[in-house]
């Protein structure tokens, strides 16, 4: 049978953009015929992980709901420990810009731009939307994850206000870009990743007093004298 946990050893950060912030004051980012992005964000974050953890992917996700809410430095640093860290995003801008991007830090390496270029590629062609590439900004999140993450993004699937969707579009075409970015990172993960290898520490063993010798009751011989 072939073994389906292809990303055994792999660890990812997902995190759901807007939500509540350290001061637990809600943000819901854009809001578009009533649907807020957060709660975009944070659906896609869970579909991705569930398809992730199916192949047997390390996933953390940061969602931030009433009572646990990060700033944006704080949220940067959960990707301590993994391979990728992403933001999940939706843009609005003025009801008629439409298309994919994906961002990275002002500072952002190589690998953050070449990660970020294939997946706004992959998400803009499952949508059928216009790919508008890989591009650099001063992201508080992205500055706060460690340089040993190999790459750091944050997407922009697409713009939820553009005045061809409705309300019932917007989780379809969310979910429908988090399944093209999971079959992306499992790709991208085994082709340019090492997977982490799991130290088995055998366990020390208590420090017991020797035990006594079991005392064996051997059958007397015919011949032992009594």
């Amino acid at each position: 049978m072939e073994n389906s946990k292809t990303l055994a050893g792999y660890r990812v950060c997902l995190e759901a953009g807007h939500g509540y912030h350290e001061d637990q004051v809600y943000d819901p980012g854009a809001v578009y015929e009533g649907v807020d992005e957060h709660l975009l964000n944070a659906a896609q974050v869970e579909r991705i992980a569930q398809r992730l953890e199916a192949k047997g992917c390390q996933v953390t996700k940061v969602i931030c709901g009433k009572g646990n809410g990060l700033s944006l430095t704080k949220r940067g640093q959960q990707g301590t420990g993994h391979h990728l860290f992403i933001s999940h995003h939706h843009n609005a801008f003025n009801g008629k810009a439409q298309g994919t991007e994906v961002l990275l830090h002002t500072l952002g390496t190589a690998a953050d731009r070449n990660f970020a270029t294939g997946l706004s590629e992959t998400i803009a062609k499952a949508l059928g939307f216009n790919n508008r590439g890989a591009k650099k900004q001063q992201l508080g999140v992205l500055k706060a994850v460690p340089t040993s993450v190999h790459a750091a993004v944050l997407v922009e699937s697409y713009f939820m206000d553009n005045t061809s969707l409705s309300a019932d579009d917007l989780e379809t075409l969310s979910l429908k870009a988090a399944d093209a970015e999971a079959v992306y990172i499992e790709a991208y993960l085994l082709a340019n990743c090492k997977p982490t290898k799991v130290v088995m520490v055998e366990p020390k063993k208590a420090d017991l007093p020797p035990a006594e010798p079991k005392k064996v009751e051997l059958p007397k011989s015919p011949w032992m004298k009594k």
